[in-house]
């Protein structure tokens, strides 16, 4: 096995020393996404399996980073926001000109403003999230073809009791 591994090696750096090392100009066309959990091309979801010289561990902040500063379909909020009362600042909105200072703000108003901010965004999710619920209730009602049940007083039904096919001897063979 010794001797595979030293043969593998040389073949392995003879292709490297014949490789070229030139690597290839980026596009001189900015790039643009419009899904927010791509980066440039690459899915955050794929990047720990892609990515091998890093640990997986090592990257999952930055994927739950992007997981929490993105608005879901559902909530039409952040859930950073829906936590917390604010969207947390990423590098391109912070702005050290427009940063107040402790002189500026009043903390037992900014506290509660940010409470009742936090309320008002709970209550608007809380009815978007039922107008979601109905509307997937509809979607699936639809794909499965799903009807109101037309059961009314004096209809034979089928009743299945468990307790009598248990107390049979030959359970096994007694009907359902």
């Amino acid at each position: 096995m010794g001797k595979d591994i030293a043969s593998w090696t040389q073949v392995c750096m003879k292709c490297f020393a014949h490789r070229s090392h030139v690597r290839d100009r980026p596009p001189l066309n900015p790039i643009s996404t419009v899904m927010p959990m791509e980066i440039v091309g690459m899915d955050i979801a794929e990047m720990p399996r892609i990515n091998v010289a890093v640990e997986w561990a090592d990257s999952l902040p930055f994927a739950l980073f992007a997981y929490n500063t993105v608005p879901h379909e559902a909530t039409n909020e952040t859930p950073s926001f829906l936590l917390h009362g604010v969207d947390p600042f990423t590098p391109s909105k912070i702005d050290p000109e427009k940063a107040p200072t402790k002189y500026h703000v009043d903390i037992d108003e900014y506290k509660h403003q940010v409470l009742e901010n936090l309320y008002a965004a709970q209550a608007f999710v809380r009815d978007t999230l039922t107008n979601y619920r109905e509307q997937m209730q509809k979607e699936y009602n639809a794909r499965k073809r799903t009807r109101e049940t037309t059961i009314r007083v004096g209809d034979l039904v089928y009743v299945e009791l468990p307790n009598e096919r248990a107390k049979n001897a030959l359970s096994k063979l007694a009907s359902r």
